[in-house]
């Protein structure tokens, strides 16, 4: 390209960048003529108060002891027996043989 061209390019850039400037302030409003007021945070102390002691006591179940009712496995890797057309009945206690 020429230094014409090149002449050309940077007053076409410079044209569009004053328009597109001018038409953005046209649009949006002043953020003067708005001021917009924020709500403070309230100021945060190092004082804790101590827990209810109807929850917090000595006689508190412990959520963090593992738990379990009567031996049984989780549900996810037991395998539940199904009927089928030609069984009436499902022996629970031994559900390797249905």
């Amino acid at each position: 390209m020429k230094k014409t061209d090149w002449a050309l390019v940077v007053l076409i850039v410079a044209i569009v960048g004053l328009g597109s400037y001018f038409t953005i302030g046209a649009l949006l409003p002043n953020p003067v003529d708005n001021p917009e007021t924020v709500p403070t945070a309230t100021l945060i102390n190092s004082q804790v108060n101590r827990p209810n002691e109807d929850i917090f006591n000595e006689n508190a179940i412990n959520p963090a002891v593992e738990t379990s009712a009567d031996d049984q496995l989780s549900p996810f890797f037991q395998t539940s027996p199904v009927a089928t057309d030609d069984d009436d009945e499902i022996d629970l206690d031994n559900p390797e043989e249905n």
